[in-house]
């Protein structure tokens, strides 16, 4: 649902900023079947209460960083693409902060 929401946030600001959806359509897009894996690899590492299986905090944090590598990958791919740079920065932060609370929390 989350994800949902930051579609929509993203086509909304992207339309308030002059932008088009039908420029948005055309996008020459590199990687996106990566886009499903990651989430996939999400969807491992995090179940929801409905699904019948749970995984050690090691393992999630490990499949958690596989899907920013996956992220990583879709940047390098689509590096021509205005704000996929931006992002790719955003991600090897998130994945610096991760990895540093991983250190400090005591098990």
């Amino acid at each position: 649902m989350v994800l949902v929401f930051a579609v929509l946030l993203g086509m909304l600001v992207g339309l308030a900023l002059g932008g088009s959806l039908s420029k948005l359509a055309d996008l020459p897009l590199r990687g996106m079947p990566l886009f499903g894996v990651a989430i996939a690899l999400q969807e491992l590492a995090y179940p929801s209460g409905v699904l019948p299986w749970s995984v050690s905090d090691t393992l999630a944090t490990a499949l958690w960083l596989g899907t920013y590598g996956l992220l990583i990958a879709i940047v390098v791919l689509n590096r021509n693409v205005t704000g996929f740079v931006i992002a790719g920065a955003c991600y090897l932060v998130l994945c610096r902060s991760k990895l540093t609370a991983e250190r400090m929390v005591p098990a």
